[in-house]
């Protein structure tokens, strides 16, 4: 939900998402990105986790995901992201 307590659809954007995910071949993964200290590989991991700390706030399970420190080092991106990370 948004601030005004209406619900927010990431279908589409999630869909976006897995198109992109399924375009990153092996070798691209080292490349860089607009963010300076995330290469492809950091921001896909960012990305995964990003998805599992809403999934785990928008079920109320507060921890360890959802209390990540934005200053903690670069997310690692886990084994079996390409089929994980567009379910998720």
């Amino acid at each position: 939900m948004d601030v005004s307590g209406v619900p927010v659809d990431l279908g589409a954007l999630a869909k976006d998402v897995a198109v992109v995910v399924a375009g990153v071949r092996e070798e691209d993964l080292g490349r860089g990105t607009p963010c300076p200290e995330y290469d492809v590989r950091a921001l896909l991991g960012h990305l995964h986790g990003l998805c599992e700390a809403f999934a785990d706030a928008a079920g109320k399970r507060f921890g360890a995901g959802t209390e990540v420190d934005p200053s903690a080092a670069l997310p690692r991106l886990p084994e079996g992201w390409r089929e994980s990370l567009p379910v998720r």
